[in-house]
């Protein structure tokens, strides 16, 4: 069999009763024969299963029981399938999980060649926002009459395989010699890059793929009527022009800010485009930017102490995308386009939003916000040359599939980047550790005498010393490695009551100085050596780029890493069983692994020794160990640093980045009185506070506390009542019930008492630990979607008609977790307790904010007695912090019928 001959082929699909090939059975096989690229005979089938079929793939499908008793087996059918197949090369889309269950009934079918069109298109179409075939397939304008119908896959994805081996063709040439070669021999796709433009057969036979790139591009393009998404075309990217001067490394200096004098307000806020109707919020923010007493509009300063300079908490209404609006719209007035201006976000997505809502809302060209990003952010392509060397020499070892596939990808990506930036495209699987090796580090260090600083991702910044608006992350403003080398006017910190969670996720990450102690304890002689064999390697000019465990590295360098695991691990054992507090578990990649000079020259491995010094004779009392992955382990030693040092982190960190900082938070009455927030801003008075006034509420919402259930603390109890409520809910509802289980514990136990007696009664049961896949039945009639209360984006459930959480997860994280218990005793017994519930409060105003947003009746279901107005201080303070509106308590079977009058009610009165 020919695979490079793609005259015919067989493009197939299955419909299957679940997602594992040893307990689930094929429904229905369909399979379509293409010559020359177009579908010449087709056939398809359903199959009779031996079990009964799940109501979810029965909805999925729209295949009919009645249908399936009617089908035959698979067994009569399996000559037609070996005949239908032949000789021919495969084509699939996620073909493995159907190979999988064919594999069942045809044992060779897994050594013919089988191309998937998912693995092609995520490397031939790279920074596609999804690779589903109805994705995909509407992209390349493929019809697809019925999804998830066999028939209708296999022609779809049989086209769809043509079309990219087409743009496979617009590559370039060292790119898809790159893709074959990481690949792999035994890759059935490596024949369809095996054509290559003729405009790129001429490039020089030793010319790596970064080399050629940077003397074209590494920028997009519009593309042409032959290649509609500009794959693989180049143009000369200009550095943007910020009016100030180049510096010889290619940096735009830009020319001093000036801040100009307060204007009228009013005619500040008119220079931009009119986005919202509450202009009183836009002038909070503005009054906070420029420090104007201002008094209409219902806009109260209350200011008692300024304790944290050029510090100001601003009162919001809410943080969905009205206010990422008026947010902007205050930034741009108060800079008015001739100054810098930050807002730094906590999340990636509240900085896509911004960043769409910034760009949208128009205006001069420097009101166009850009993402700034730290250089960890993007690819180095010093990092990627070393990496071309190992695949070139066959040096990349045992990569799993996933990372190839992620590396192919970035090959054809570099082509048509402009920024570098992982944002651009899908991460998935290895290929995040893969990036992780890839990205740059060093700034602007690693760029002096680095071949490729000309071109580099990092240095081409759009505007990134301009006037304007600039989207910055929190965590890369308080980096030392932005390029910024003047003071913004003003940062805006969006959504700080998030704070806390930020500083958790940042948590999980094992700086040096947090293992300080254990490398001190060893006196430093280990990894000492393993710096300086290190250094010695790249001073020869040798190029050591590590993916744990992958990638072979110099045999004496592996030793000495095993060496430091074990007296690490030997170390941890005797403080183990010297002292209590102390237990951690370390491995090879939680010790200093991923060290900064891999894949760098040998002044990045100065730099690192120095900084390994210098964190040596910091001392014990400097020390910070807090990770996520030892919670598990028992207690952990932590110093009284806690929670105190992300506050002063981000206080000093904010005060050399801006003239002034102003957080912007729904919760900045409440934080400004709570003593845990105190001492997380590092401050011990009560920051000064900017209210916006009242605003009129979108009607439509209703809170419904549920009283009654069961006062017990038996967990079994309370899950059989809550179980029963939202069996009773959901069949009065039926269409968009969306359950957000707090705890991913109990999620399992809660879907088993659930799914039986809804199904039972044709009402489908969607679950999911995240939001992924599940969220997209929420508009299904008939449906009810369990996910996890903090799992969800807040624009993914829009469509929730009624929101039930079953329990809050009130109460206080266990101390012993987090801090010794003699800190928490010095800290005070309701710091933590005000600190735990603001994240619920954050977590209960975005769902009440995205239900706000969306017109018609919504409904939020509480099952907590604790969250009752009034019921307990926690209750008190949640009722208090969801936005107004109007709220109900009652017994459990009255909600019921409550909730169901309201949403079929078009007047808005409640029904007795």
């Amino acid at each position: 069999m020919r695979t490079g001959d793609f005259g015919e082929y067989v493009a197939f699909d299955l419909e299957t009763t679940g997602l594992d090939p040893e307990t689930n059975e094929i429904l229905e096989i369909a399979m379509v024969r293409f010559r020359n690229g177009k579908p010449d005979e087709e056939w398809s089938s359903l199959v009779k299963p031996s079990q009964k079929v799940p109501l979810y793939v029965l909805r999925l499908t729209g295949i009919a029981e009645a249908d399936l008793a009617n089908a035959p087996v698979l067994e009569d059918i399996l000559w037609r399938i070996r005949e239908f197949i032949g000789n021919f090369p495969l084509v699939g889309h996620n073909s493995s999980f159907d190979i999988a269950f064919l594999g069942k009934i045809i044992t060779d079918i897994g050594l013919r060649p089988c191309h998937d069109t998912l693995e092609l298109s995520r490397i031939v179409v790279p920074g596609l926002a999804s690779y589903k075939l109805s994705a995909l397939c509407a992209s390349f304008g493929i019809p697809l009459v019925t999804a998830h119908r066999a028939l209708d896959d296999a022609r779809a994805s049989g086209i769809l395989f043509g079309l990219l081996r087409e743009r496979a063709r617009w590559i370039h040439q060292r790119a898809s010699s790159f893709i074959v070669t990481v690949m792999g021999d035994k890759w059935a796709s490596r024949d369809v890059f095996g054509r290559v433009d003729a405009r790129d057969a001429g490039q020089p036979a030793g010319e790596s793929l970064v080399e050629s790139l940077v003397g074209e591009s590494c920028g997009g393009s519009s593309g042409t009527p032959g290649n509609p998404a500009g794959v693989g075309e180049k143009k000369e990217t200009q550095l943007p022009d910020t009016g100030g001067e180049t510096s010889s490394q290619g940096l735009v200096k830009a020319k001093s800010p000036e801040l100009l004098p307060p204007e009228g307000i009013t005619a500040r806020l008119q220079t931009g485009p009119t986005l919202f109707s509450r202009p009183n919020v836009e002038r909070a923010i503005y009054s906070a930017l420029m420090e104007e007493p201002a008094t209409d509009s219902g806009v109260k300063p209350a200011v008692s102490g300024e304790v944290w300079e050029k510090a100001i908490l601003v009162q919001v209404p809410e943080t969905a995308d009205a206010l990422a609006g008026m947010l902007a719209a205050a930034v741009k007035a108060s800079c008015d386009m001739k100054d810098r201006v930050a807002v730094a976000c906590l999340d990636g997505r509240t900085a896509s939003k911004l960043e769409r809502v910034l760009v949208a809302s128009g205006g001069s060209p420097g009101a166009v916000a850009a993402l700034l990003q730290s250089p960890r952010r993007r690819v180095c392509l010093a990092r990627w040359r070393a990496l071309e060397t190992l695949v070139a020499g066959r040096a990349i070892g045992e990569l799993d599939l996933e990372t190839r596939q992620f590396l192919a990808m970035m090959a054809n990506w570099l082509s048509s980047t402009k920024t570098g930036s992982p944002r651009e495209i899908q991460m998935f699987g290895g290929g995040c550790q893969a990036f992780a090796e890839l990205q740059a580090s060093w700034y602007p260090g690693c760029f002096e005498g680095c071949a490729y600083s000309r071109y580099c991702f990092c240095l081409r910044q759009e505007g990134h010393d301009a006037p304007g608006v600039s989207i910055v992350y929190l965590e890369d403003l308080l980096s030392d490695d932005l390029p910024m080398r003047s003071p913004f006017a003003a940062v805006v910190v969006l959504g700080y009551h998030k704070v806390l969670d930020w500083c958790d996720r940042r948590a999980d990450v094992l700086e040096p100085r947090q293992v300080a102690e254990l490398i001190g304890a060893t006196e430093g002689e280990v990894f000492v050596e393993l710096d300086r064999r290190l250094g010695e390697a790249l001073s020869r000019g040798e190029r050591v780029l590590w993916f744990p465990g992958r990638i072979e590295m110099p045999p004496d360098i592996r030793r000495l890493l095993r060496e430091g695991r074990d007296v690490l691990g030997e170390y941890t054992r005797r403080r183990s069983r010297e002292d209590d507090d102390f237990k951690l578990r370390l491995s090879l990649s939680e010790i200093p692994g991923h060290l900064p000079i891999l894949g760098r020259d040998i002044s990045a491995a100065e730099k690192f020794l120095d900084s390994f010094e210098r964190m040596l004779s910091e001392g014990p009392e400097k020390v910070l160990v807090v990770d996520g992955r030892y919670r598990s382990a028992g207690l952990v030693p932590v110093m009284k640093r806690l929670w105190v040092c992300p506050g002063q982190e981000i206080k000093n960190g904010l005060g050399t980045r801006a003239r002034k900082v102003v957080l912007v938070s729904p919760f900045a009455q409440i934080l400004a009185g709570k003593r845990g927030y105190e001492k997380l801003l590092a401050i011990s008075e009560t920051p000064r506070l900017i209210t916006a006034g009242t605003y009129e509420e979108p009607a439509g919402i209703l809170t419904v506390f549920v009283d009654g259930l069961p006062k017990t603390t038996d967990k079994e109890a309370f899950d059989q009542h809550c179980a029963w409520f939202i069996v009773e809910l959901v069949q009065a509802v039926r269409t968009g019930c969306l359950v957000l289980n707090p705890f991913s514990s109990n999620a399992e136990t809660l879907l088993e008492k659930i799914a039986q007696p809804l199904e039972s009664r044709g009402i489908l049961v969607v679950s999911a630990d995240g939001p992924g896949k599940a969220l997209e039945y929420l508009d299904q009639p008939d449906t009810v979607v369990l996910c996890r209360f903090f799992a969800f984006d807040e624009d993914d459930f829009s469509g929730a008609k009624c929101v039930i959480i079953p329990r809050l997860p009130f109460g206080v994280r266990r101390p012993e977790d987090w801090i010794r218990e003699t800190e928490v005793r010095k800290a005070g017994g309701d710091y933590f307790r005000d600190i735990t519930l603001t994240g619920i409060l954050s977590r209960l105003s975005q769902v009440v904010d995205v239900l706000r947003s969306e017109t018609g009746r919504r409904v939020l279901v509480v099952l907590d007695s604790r969250a009752r107005p009034a019921g307990s201080s926690y209750g008190a303070d949640v009722f208090k912090a969801l936005t107004p509106g109007e709220h109900v308590v009652c017994p459990p079977l009255i909600a019921v019928n409550r909730i169901k009058s309201w949403l079929s009610s078009q007047v808005g009165e409640m029904v007795p």
